[in-house]
Parts: structure tokens; sequence; C-alpha cells
């Protein structure tokens, strides 16, 4: 190739939070001393994260006109002021699908953001031959903030199962970002490539995971054998000292998981506390002969004192659905650093919750098939997860059915975290000239693709090696996102029942 272009973003302040969007994203970017003397054909886009200088704007004006694209954010505060028509404080959002964005899931910002013409978080002028873009939402924020709150889930009934979750999203900011460079791409008429999400050319995946909490030997028999009935690679997290006289019981589990949910089950702001507590219920589990590497903490509770115990205790991996929830895995940022302990989210409603809200078996097996269906419709991950103590085991017995009917690739909490530090590790460059894409992976496994999309909806899934003609892939249209329900914001929505809820769980968590 003479005078290729190369598929890179490049990144003026790569702080941690930006990082860790780009990389789930998983686009080919690198960080920026400088601006000066690039070209449109040695960076896709830009996104300038930092404030700059009238020097800087003279440059990057000189590569927009040239046939660039510049993102603008909210951390290079005088260019979007230019742009903005008002700034917010944002609470919530129902999901959009506008021309140069989209977004599935509820867009929870409980946070100031810049609005552009048509109330929208994003905005592009055209410049010559390029285009200034600008990004009304600021990552850092966002990505940096670790509040929960009790929050609603959608069901087709007035009362609502409810739990303690991260108050911010991160999965809806991800695919506003990942949408809207993908629109500049396309805006420039190029591809625009990353490394897929899932396995191969997966269109999602279905994890199962137990929480043992008091469960009997009896319930946990139930759900082990449900789970060997269907081939479901269910991952238990357990709690030791509920099983303590019998943990040599669930060495049996030779074609199933176990992690660590706890000895006492109880968190602590306390680094310190929270080691002790992990780690004699590790100490308790390697004694008959397991080897955990994966953790859950109780009451999905996340704090950084629990991430550094995790990490001190070399863990593998995590899920806690205050951290994050419903949305692909990430690296926690733990005083300014990347933890080793990859997180991996999992939809936090179990039937607990419904029980709580007097739903029926018909009704939790409709909201389970619900929150299935809107997954794989929009290719996020499935990961549910279940109590023994709970019962009712006919709702997962329909779950394990409906899985398995669809196909879904199955893995175990260890082997979702393998491969995507697989993923995390392998990297890609992608260079576009005259009709063809040339690819070049470095440390990517047979199973680790990438994705190809062009304007238009078009999409292709392949591995990243060669040079490839656009007209000779193999094009498929991507999906078109869900229908949202006309009251989905009614999730939003604070009721008594939530502070009740609240004082409940703090009552017995004092009582334990």
């Amino acid at each position: 190739m003479n005078n290729p272009i190369h598929l890179k973003i490049g990144i003026l302040a790569a702080v941690p939070e930006w990082i860790s969007l780009l990389d789930q994203i998983g686009v080919d970017w690198t960080s920026l001393e400088s601006v000066f003397q690039l070209t449109p054909n040695s960076f896709s886009v830009l996104i300038v994260n930092r404030p700059i200088t009238s020097i800087e704007i003279a440059e990057l004006d000189h590569y927009v006109r040239s046939g660039g694209a510049v993102l603008f954010t909210p951390e290079e505060e005088q260019q979007i002021l230019k742009k903005s028509t008002s700034r917010r404080f944002i609470f919530s959002l129902a999901p959009q699908n506008r021309n140069e964005y989209c977004y599935t899931d509820i867009l929870d910002l409980y946070n100031n953001a810049y609005v552009f013409d048509r109330d929208s978080l994003t905005a592009t002028d055209r410049i010559e031959n390029g285009l200034n873009a600008y990004l009304g939402i600021n990552i850092p924020l966002l990505y940096s903030d670790t509040e929960a709150m009790r929050r609603g889930f959608y069901a087709r009934r007035s009362r609502l199962p409810n739990e303690i979750v991260a108050k911010r999203s991160r999965s809806s900011v991800r695919q506003i970002v990942q949408s809207f460079l993908e629109f500049l791409h396309h805006s420039r008429n190029l591809p625009f490539v990353h490394k897929w999400f899932y396995p191969s050319d997966h269109q999602t995946l279905f994890t199962f995971r137990i929480d043992s909490d008091k469960g009997t030997q009896l319930q946990i028999e139930e759900i082990f054998r449900l789970s060997e009935l269907y081939s479901i690679p269910t991952t238990w997290f357990l709690d030791v000292k509920s099983h303590e006289l019998w943990l040599k019981y669930f060495t049996k589990f030779k074609t199933q998981e176990i992690g660590v949910h706890c000895y006492d089950h109880t968190v602590s702001k306390s680094k310190a506390l929270n080691r002790e507590n992990f780690d004699k219920a590790l100490c308790l589990l390697r004694h008959q002969g397991m080897d955990p590497h994966g953790i859950a903490a109780p009451t999905g509770a996340w704090n950084s004192g629990l991430g550094k115990a995790f990490q001190e205790l070399g863990l593998e991996y995590s899920s806690e659905f205050a951290y994050n929830y419903d949305d692909l895995p990430s690296y926690p940022i733990i005083d300014g650093s990347f933890s080793p302990v990859v997180q991996l989210p999992v939809h936090p409603c179990c039937i607990g919750n419904m029980r709580r809200e007097q739903m029926s078996s018909q009704e939790m097996m409709e909201y389970f098939l619900s929150v299935i269906n809107h997954k794989i419709l929009c290719r996020e991950p499935v990961c549910l997860y279940h109590h023994p103590g709970h019962g009712t085991n006919e709702v997962f017995q329909e779950v394990f059915r409906y899985i398995n009917s669809k196909h879904l690739l199955k893995l175990s909490y260890g082997e979702y975290a393998r491969w995507w530090k697989r993923r995390q590790a392998a990297s890609f460059s992608a260079q576009v000239e005259d009709g063809s894409i040339a690819l070049e992976g470095q440390y990517a496994g047979a199973d680790t693709y990438v994705r190809i999309s062009l304007r238009g909806g078009k999409e292709a899934f392949l591995l990243p090696s060669g040079t490839v003609r656009v007209d000779e892939l193999q094009w498929h249209e991507a999906p078109a996102p869900p229908d949202t329900p006309h009251d989905i914001l009614r999730t939003r929505e604070r009721n008594i029942r939530h502070y009740i809820h609240n004082a409940l769980d703090w009552w017995i968590k004092t009582t334990e």
C-alpha cells in the first residue's frame, strides 16, 4: 500500500478512564504527545480530552480541513462551550437510536452533561473535507464513580424487582461512544474496526452463577443436578461458613467451577478485614482440594478496600453489581491504577428480588426470558445468577431450556475471564486503501476476531490477519436495536418500598 489510511484513534490524554473505555470497545488507539504534523492518513479520529492551546487549535484545524475527524470532549471545555446549547444535570434518559449514536440501555448519568441541538449528547460540524465532533459526557467523572443506589428493573407489572447497583451506567456510555466513533469513521467513508466482544463470531454468550448463601445441601443438590442436566457450566461462589461442616461435598462438582463468596457474609471498607474474611474462606476450600480463582462479594457490594483485597489474594476475576452490571468485562481503577482482577458484570436481579415483590413463577420466567431476548437483540452478554435457598428451580429449568434452544455460547466465569484477558492482550492494526483492508494481529488467539462495519449497516467478522478486498468479504446486515417500552423510565422512580428494603437490608447485615 502506497498511501494507506491508518484506522487508528489518537487520544491526547491517556487517562485510565478513557483507556478503560477504549479497551472495552477494542479499538486500535495510541496516546499522542503532540498534535503537530498529523495527517488524516495517520489517524482516522483524534480525541481531544485536555485543554489545548491556540497553536494546537490551528494544527487541529488543518488536520480537519485536510479530511480528518476530531472529537472534542468536556475536558476541552472551550470547544464544547462554543457548540453546546446548554449544560444540564441529567438523571436518566431512555434508550435512543439517533443517526450519530445509539444506546440500548437506560443512560443513568446523575451528572452534568453538555447538550447540543435536538437535545443530543453529540454534535458534528463539517469543516471543508473533515469533521469537528463534540461529546457532551465527561468520561473520567463517570468511570471513576463508585456510588451505588437501589434501582428498579423493568417488568410488565406495577411492582418492580429492585436491587442496589452502580448508580451511574457504564454500558450505555460505552454504547454511545462506540456508535459515535463508528459514525465518525463512516462519515469519512472509512470502515470501523474493533476487537469483537465474544470468542470467534459468536453474537453473545451466557454465564450462570450461584451465590450459595446459607443454602442447604438438598437445595444445592437440586440446582446442581439441573445445571448438569442442561449442560450449564455453572460457577459456584461459596458462602463457606454456612457449609463448613460439609465442604467436601463440593469436590464432586467436577464439571462446574468453584469460586469464593465469603467466610462471614459481610463486607468492610477495610482492606485488611476483607482480606482476612476471604482468605479464611479460600484456605478452607483449598484444604479440601479446591482451588478457586474468582470471587463475588456478599450483597454485590464494591469498594476500593474489596478491590485491594482481591488483588493481594491473587484472584483472577470478581463480579459485583455495585461496581457495574449488565455490561462487558473491565478492569477496575483503584487509586489511579488498573486492578489485574477483571470484573465480570452480571444482571443483578435474582429470584429473591422477585419474591419480595410477590412475583409468581410464571412472571419470573417471563422476566428472565425478556432479559435474555433483549440481550440477544442488543448483542450484550447474558449473565444471570441465583441463590439455592430461593428455590423456584422450575424458573431456571425453563431458562436453561431457552438458552439451549438459542444455541448460545455457554462459559463458566473462569473461561470468560481467561478469554477476556486474551482479548485484552491481543492487538491489531488496520489500514485501508483502494478497496482493500490490511489487517495485522499480535497475540491474538484463533478465537479473537475483529468486527468491521461499513456505512449503511453492513458488518463482517474475521481474524485480524492478511489483506482482504472489501467487496469480497461476507457482509451481513447489523441488527436493528430493539423497541423500548414506552414506560421504561418508571424503573427510575423512587418509592417507599425502596426505603423499606434498604432498612431491612441494613438490619439483616448488622444482625447476622
